[in-house]
């Protein structure tokens, strides 16, 4: 099947197209792309057109929050259209994606913080950027980690260390892996998950498994978009990290979630406590 002459693709992306603003950098690849469907398929003859007169600052503050998402929790079923198919493209610095649409960068993160206070069985899936210590930059940002579930309550700490497949078997208990990550989510009934330290071409190939297969809601930090999680902000680095972590405090003040008084936020899987003699759970806090 030629996706983009589909007729509810190209209804759904053409209605996309023309209720959400671009940047002009966005301006080939969409004409382009919109352009496949037409002329023969419009009754008038002529090519749709695309007036990329609205950018992200041009949008109302919360026009982007009552728009019907186009990245969603799943499972969406079998290979499903990627977010590009689905004509979300990545938003200029200072925004990021919310459900699809461009949206600022603190109005996402609030939202993820939302998510990850409410939802069951929140989970950090760390990648080997923040995993093993690479430099001092990338151990700096390993502790801004660190601070950031210290501010969730019940998180839990999943890793993916590589990104080789674990054939026969994975533990879910103990990790996760790109090439499969629904059995990791499976087996701990993750509801929400943060992705980060991940290359990115890796994060986006699990995000769109985790989409298809099953009703994780994801998050993704990192240095550049991922249009396949329902929430991702960019240029991360530990100062952005420390403005994450003041805005999941202000979501929890605003909640009204309480932090365990020993500080212990980390909630540790069965095989977590297996390997550390009983404990259960953990202050992340860097010493």
């Amino acid at each position: 099947m030629n996706r983009p002459n589909h007729p509810t693709h190209r209804a759904y992306s053409r209605r996309y197209y023309e209720e959400s603003g671009y940047s002009h950098h966005h301006k080939r690849y969409l004409s382009n792309a919109v352009r496949r469907g037409s002329p023969k398929n419009r009754p008038d003859g002529h090519a749709l057109r695309i007036t990329f007169i609205r950018k992200e600052e041009h949008m109302s503050p919360m026009g982007f929050a009552t728009r019907e998402r186009v990245i969603d929790v799943g499972p969406a079923g079998f290979h499903p259209p990627s977010a590009m198919e689905l004509g979300v493209t990545h938003p200029d610095s200072g925004f990021g994606l919310y459900y699809g649409h461009h949206a600022p960068a603190d109005e996402v993160i609030a939202e993820a913080a939302r998510q990850l206070f409410t939802r069951k069985n929140p989970t950090i899936f760390p990648g080997p950027l923040y995993l093993w210590a690479w430099n001092a930059e990338w151990i700096a940002k390993g502790q801004a980690l660190l601070r950031l579930a210290a501010e969730i309550p019940g998180i839990m700490i999943i890793p993916m260390p590589d990104y080789r497949p674990k054939y026969p078997k994975i533990d879910p208990e103990e990790g996760i892996n790109p090439n499969h990550p629904n059995l990791t989510i499976w087996g701990n009934k993750i509801e929400v998950a943060l992705f980060i330290g991940i290359h990115c071409h890796y994060a986006n190939l699990a995000l769109r498994m985790v989409r298809a297969g099953t009703n994780c809601l994801t998050v993704a930090f990192c240095h550049d978009i991922h249009e396949d999680a329902m929430l991702s902000v960019q240029d991360l680095d530990v100062k952005q990290m420390d403005h994450i972590i003041e805005i999941f405090k202000t979501v929890r003040k605003d909640l009204g979630i309480q932090m365990p008084k020993d500080g212990n936020t980390v909630r540790l899987t069965g095989t977590q406590i297996r390997a550390n003699h009983g404990v259960e759970t953990l202050n992340p806090r860097p010493r």
